[in-house]
């Protein structure tokens, strides 16, 4: 199981550009958006949620992290939902629902289609989809990197 990356993802909308940078480290995790990053660390009961207030952070204990985790469905594919074709593995349509299913919280009623991994040496290193909620489309890319070699440094409180 993957423990250690960086995760990048920009959600397009129309000619709209929103990026969401996801940090793991073991225990240790962060989400920044719009220039603010908010972190998690896993603790015996829960987990300590540390986030910005003015030029420094706060800390609170928290029973669930709220860290994108909905982004990290990756982790759940099987190498039997993809057909490669021209060194691009793509999502066969029948397993769409099973990757819709990551998305309901979010955007409920979501459907999600033209999932593409770009595969490097171990993991991913592109993952390419939209999802349609309603009128809207969104085009997702997430982008993995420092495998192995993420570091969380907690704020000072």
């Amino acid at each position: 199981d993957i423990t250690n990356y960086t995760l990048t993802v920009n959600i397009q909308i129309v000619v709209d550009v929103y990026e969401i940078i996801l940090e793991v480290d073991d225990d240790k995790s962060s989400f920044e958006t719009d220039g603010k990053k908010e972190y998690y660390e896993k603790t015996t009961s829960g987990y300590d949620h540390y986030y910005p207030v003015d030029a420094s952070y706060r800390k609170e204990s928290i029973d669930t992290a709220v860290d994108g985790e909905t982004f990290h469905f990756f982790k759940d594919f099987e190498a039997s939902w993809f057909q490669l074709v021209s060194s691009k593995y793509f999502l066969k349509s029948e397993y769409n629902d099973e990757v819709a299913a990551f998305f309901q919280e979010e955007f409920p009623g979501s459907t999600v289609s033209n999932l593409e991994l770009i595969v490097g040496d171990t993991y991913f290193d592109t993952m390419i989809f939209d999802v349609t909620v309603g009128e809207a489309m969104y085009r997702f890319t997430m982008t993995l990197s420092a495998i192995g070699e993420t570091t969380i440094t907690l704020p000072s409180v």
